[in-house]
Order: structure tokens, then C-alpha cells, then sequence
């Protein structure tokens, strides 16, 4: 059976349940595995990437790179500059360390006008959409 996404109500017990037995590992495999989670949606001109990736401090901890209709991401979060060598640990659920994400692009985008920001821990990349061409008649030399 199919539920949609806005009728769902999760279990609490069931997490619990997951939590205790397997702890966080399993989400932060699957993050780490995954990468970041994206949304992709398009207007009449652009194609836009918004991006979760909470944590980032600077802008060397992420690079974006884009090559025809694909889009990657790779970075790193940092664990907060905290000491934690007295501190003892009961449970770690963030997400820190490398990170990789590649999607397909529904359109072809023009890679040198993309732009991209980030603020409260979310990226969003605009890209302008390639334009059509309606193609080209070649002309014929008859010798």
C-alpha cells in the first residue's frame, strides 16, 4: 500500500525500537552513502538544486561541479570546534565527515552562468537553461 507523503504519520515506537537496536549508524551510513538530500524543480528558465547540508563553515568545505546534465557535489562537515575529550558520548546522530552527491539535471544548463548560495545549512544552485537551437541547414557544394 502506497501512502502519500503528507498522510503519513511516522511510529515513534518503531524508531524507538530501530534507534535502540541499531543506533544512528544506519542514518549516517545511508547520509554518508547518499550524500545530502536535494530537491530539483525547474522554472521557464532555470533549474534549480536546493540542497540540505547543515554544518558547513566555509566555503572551501563544499565543491560544486557541473558537466552537461549532471550536477556533483562533494564536501566536508567539520565536527564543531568543541572539546569533547572529557566528554562521554550516549548518543551521536549528526552527521559529520565526506560527503558526495551526483544527480542527473532534467535539462541541460549553461555552466558558466550557475550560481549558488547557502544560508541556515541549505544550498541552492540556479542554473540558466541552455537555449534550443532550432538546429542548422547545411548547404551542399554540387561540384
Amino acid at each position: 500500500m502506497l501512502i502519500h507523503p503528507s498522510n503519513f504519520q511516522p511510529n515513534p515506537q518503531i524508531r524507538q525500537t530501530v534507534e535502540q537496536n541499531l543506533g544512528m549508524e544506519p542514518y549516517n551510513e545511508y547520509f554518508h552513502r547518499t550524500g545530502p538530500l536535494v530537491d530539483i524543480y525547474e522554472t521557464i528558465e532555470e533549474v534549480i538544486v536546493s540542497c540540505e547540508i547543515p554544518g558547513l563553515e566555509k566555503q572551501d568545505d563544499i565543491n560544486i561541479h557541473l558537466n552537461g546534465r549532471s550536477l556533483t557535489i562533494t564536501g566536508i562537515i567539520q565536527r564543531a570546534s568543541e572539546d569533547t575529550r572529557d566528554n562521554r558520548y550516549h548518543r551521536t546522530e549528526r552527521f559529520f565527515g565526506n560527503f558526495y552527491r551526483e544527480v542527473q539535471l532534467p535539462e541541460k544548463v549553461d555552466e558558466e552562468k550557475a550560481t549558488a548560495s547557502y544560508k541556515n545549512g541549505v544550498l541552492e544552485i540556479r542554473m540558466k537553461k541552455q537555449k534550443l537551437t532550432q538546429g542548422k541547414q547545411v548547404k551542399i557544394d554540387f561540384h
